[in-house]
């Protein structure tokens, strides 16, 4: 209860369901997200501060509130303590697209799923030099999802700015999660491929991984692996 943590991607997914945990545990929390806080700000109007906006088109005006946001919680006496960095997007690139049209998709891509994440890490690094941060990452940085067209996550790129962060914010744990196969968001016919296959992870478990991280972190710099494999899910650090 004397500890606030920023979410990103709070909206749905991954994001959403740390945020929940967070704001049960009466953690603070500053969350951002496209649409779908209302919610949040409803069942928890002194623990939690919404940012309904579009990060990539009002990154600035997210950065000031997160400084704002940052100043009321240290005057109350409240911590700094954590940021789990969950926004990202798939970007699907079209059969059809012309050249210039795939570029376009795929430098989206990197700015929402690399860029940012890292410029809103930089800033954190300042206001909470002793803090933790959690980054959401992706095994592939192009994959296909059985009915739809392929797309493009470099979040690969996060793990490499996690280890520079970790070699020069010496008393900060930065590390990536990658979670694997939640199914949240999933077309009918990913999610039916995934989960005969037994590889969607039990979401309960990977909550747990990002709450542990997030509150104790125990490694700097490591990426948290969850697999799903015969519908067992294992954590493995890597």
């Amino acid at each position: 209860m004397n500890k606030a943590y920023i979410v990103t991607g709070a909206s749905g997914g991954l994001g959403r369901l740390v945020s929940m945990a967070l704001l049960q545990s009466g953690a603070h929390v500053m969350l951002s997200g496209r649409s779908g806080l209302d919610d949040f700000c409803r069942s928890y109007p002194v623990q939690v501060s919404c940012f309904n906006d579009d990060l990539e088109k009002h990154l600035g005006k997210f950065i000031d509130s997160l400084y704002k946001f940052s100043e009321k919680v240290k005057n109350a006496g409240i911590e700094i303590h954590g940021l789990f960095n969950a926004i990202g997007i798939p970007a699907r690139v079209d059969a059809n697209a012309s050249n210039e049209e795939a570029s376009a998709v795929i430098h989206k891509s990197n700015s929402v799923n690399y860029e940012i994440p890292k410029t809103i890490s930089d800033h954190f690094c300042r206001i909470s030099p002793a803090g933790t941060v959690v980054f959401l990452s992706s095994v592939h940085s192009y994959a296909r999802t059985p009915g739809k067209e392929p797309y493009f996550v470099p979040k690969q790129k996060l793990e490499v700015h996690a280890y520079r962060l970790a070699r020069l914010q010496g008393n900060m744990s930065i590390n990536t999660l990658l979670p694997g196969n939640l199914g949240i968001g999933m077309s009918a016919p990913a999610r039916e491929k995934y989960s005969s296959e037994g590889s969607l992870v039990d979401t309960d478990i990977i909550v747990q991984q990002a709450l542990e991280l997030l509150t104790a972190p125990k490694f700097t710099g490591k990426r948290i692996l969850v697999i799903a494999k015969e519908g067992k899910t294992t954590v493995e650090n890597v």
